[in-house]
């Protein structure tokens, strides 16, 4: 993949989030960004002609905040939350449903 170059500026507070991702994540400040980046929704016109979709978009709803605690830490560890889903679906002998994982994970 070809990579272009972009400057930006950001906050002291920014930058002091970014150097600590970039340390947990064992990646460059760069790769944090790209990784952000990714992991937004894509930009879509029909979420915005919504005012209910609308509102929650401005307001950060529609995708997990960055603190949340059950949010995997790290590529290595999100990694070994897909092995562990995967070896509890295997054993059970079908995929794993969402409310059956979370209450899979709560015992």
């Amino acid at each position: 993949m070809a990579m272009i170059r972009k400057q930006l500026y950001i906050s002291a507070e920014q930058q002091r989030k970014l150097k600590k991702l970039a340390r947990q994540w064992g990646c460059s400040e760069s790769g944090v960004l790209r990784a952000a980046l990714d992991r937004l929704p894509e930009y879509d016109d029909s979420v915005y002609a919504d005012p209910a979709l609308r509102g929650l978009a401005v307001a950060g709803l529609l995708v997990p905040p960055p603190d949340d605690e059950d949010l995997p830490r790290s590529w290595e560890e999100a990694e070994a939350l897909e092995r562990e889903l995967d070896e509890m679906a295997r054993q059970r002998g079908k995929p794993l449903g969402l409310a059956e994982a979370v209450i899979e994970d709560r015992r």
